[in-house]
């Protein structure tokens, strides 16, 4: 009888342990799950990946941001643009030539200034894209070449960089723009990576003449505006000095914010401060039109100086569809 009471007892364990012992190992997957869950909700509440992956915090994972002068990104901002680029020069035989001024089939140096909007991140051997368009308004693109530059970051020694290439204008004479996009696959801000060089110069005898073409390179019909304005990039400030002992819309003797002192800097660009100046006229022949898909026209721009100019005046013309986009824009030069 022993033998069945040692059996009993056995069995008695092992139906306890089939109905009891899952108990505590299925709490703690219960417990493991709840913690998972949580954590991917907290992810999703702060905008991060749903996928269980590791989070790298922002503080370790740094971007840099390659920008050039930037037409197109400052108009976006509501500030006003020149398309005579500061950070776009031609040189030939190391002297610069002004992008109105070229020769057909003839070797010019391209110098593009390069910057870097971040403290905290490079971008080594970055690939920088040439190109040029027809002088006008969306007019087609064609590559003239790719270089590399190592781009520090901002205020490190061989910061800004210079990206140059040597461009064989074409055989065909005429007017020519050239175009210069950085090309950086983890920016912090790819909006600000294309810039435009697209000038003229015109002679005022009474007036001065400018005819150049507007196309749409749309698979769209659109409707185009074109618009003008005198602005022309004021000289460089020191920032230390941007509010000259006062501080705009804050209270007298504080302290003024990054806030305060962007605002002050941007209305020195305000688009609509820089109008046709007393005694010109500006007259665009048309002003607005429709462009069917890959469609062009030729746009006239007469300007006329009051009598007693003399020197050099600058105007720009900007072209926008009716989404409020940029299409291009160029800057016509008055000399007299």
């Amino acid at each position: 009888m022993r033998w069945l009471v040692r059996f009993s007892e056995d069995l008695l364990r092992t139906v306890a342990l089939l109905l009891y012992g899952w108990f505590v190992p299925f709490l703690r997957l219960i417990y493991s799950c709840c913690r998972r869950w949580c954590a991917a909700r907290r992810r999703r509440a702060e905008g991060k990946s749903k996928v269980r992956c590791v989070v790298i915090p922002p503080t370790v994972y740094k971007r840099p941001d390659p920008l050039i002068y930037s037409q197109s990104y400052l108009m976006a901002q509501g500030l006003a643009v020149t398309w005579d680029n500061p950070d776009i020069t031609l040189f030939r035989n190391n002297a610069p030539v002004p992008s109105s001024e070229l020769l057909a089939d003839t070797d010019y140096d391209v110098r593009a200034t390069v910057w870097n909007g971040s403290t905290e991140a490079p971008a080594v051997n970055m690939p920088v894209d040439f190109s040029f368009l027809s002088f006008g308004i969306g007019t087609t693109s064609t590559i003239i070449g790719r270089t590399f530059v190592d781009l520090p970051v901002r205020g490190a020694v061989g910061h800004p960089a210079t990206a140059a290439l040597i461009w064989r204008t074409p055989k065909v004479p005429g007017h020519y723009c050239l175009q210069v996009n950085l090309v950086w696959g983890d920016d912090a801000n790819p909006a600000n990576n294309l810039g435009q060089e697209n000038t003229n110069v015109g002679v005022a005898h009474s007036p001065a003449l400018f005819d150049f073409p507007v196309e749409n390179r749309n698979d769209r019909p659109v409707t185009m505006t074109l618009s003008v304005d005198s602005y022309v990039p004021p000289a460089p400030i020191d920032c230390a000095k941007v509010f000259d002992g006062r501080v705009p819309s804050t209270v007298a003797g504080q302290v003024p914010t990054q806030r305060d002192l962007c605002v002050r800097l941007a209305n020195r660009h305000n688009k609509d401060a820089f109008p046709i100046p007393e005694g010109w006229t500006v007259e665009i022949d048309p002003t607005t039109f429709s462009l069917a898909p890959g469609a062009g026209r030729v746009v006239t721009v007469r300007i006329t100086p009051p009598d007693s100019f003399t020197g050099i005046k600058a105007f720009n013309v900007n072209g926008i569809d009716e989404r409020g986009t940029l299409v291009g824009g160029v800057t016509l030069y008055v000399q007299r």
